[in-house]
């Protein structure tokens, strides 16, 4: 018996400096790591996250919006620009933050912005391994 094993790569050139992470057409510019919408306006990320972002024609600041749930305990965050660390902070406790990196122009066309966190945990009823929750990221504001 042959088998055929077939994998196909798929070249992505993302549309959009900023992404909502209640937009439908998110999924499009997700890499890896985040999961699907949930109440359909904002998604929860595992232990690391990763975006393709269009590259703003001027130098703009990293943003990110993000939650952290008293149900978590990661406090840690860390973002990275095409593999390169740009800032790392730690939060006192749950609540509704913002990230803002000082300006920064990626050298091609698109920029892949990394997020990470110190820890993820499993609600009781849950397989996922669950780091924040993302609101937004992009360039601008």
């Amino acid at each position: 018996i042959d088998r055929i094993h077939a994998d196909f790569l798929e070249n992505r050139m993302p549309t959009r400096e900023n992404i909502l992470m209640s937009a439908p057409d998110a999924d499009n510019q997700i890499l890896s790591g985040i999961f699907a919408r949930d109440n359909g306006q904002w998604r929860w990320m595992g232990k690391q996250a990763s975006i393709l972002l269009k590259s703003p024609p001027a130098p703009a600041p990293i943003h990110i919006g993000l939650y952290i749930p008293e149900t978590v305990t990661a406090r840690t965050v860390t973002v990275s620009l095409d593999n390169r660390a740009l800032l790392t902070r730690t939060f006192p406790g749950p609540g509704l933050y913002s990230l803002d990196t000082v300006a920064q122009h990626p050298s091609g066309s698109s920029a892949v912005i990394t997020i990470g966190v110190d820890k993820t945990a499993s609600p009781p009823g849950d397989s996922r391994q669950l780091g924040i929750i993302l609101t937004e990221v992009g360039f601008g504001k």
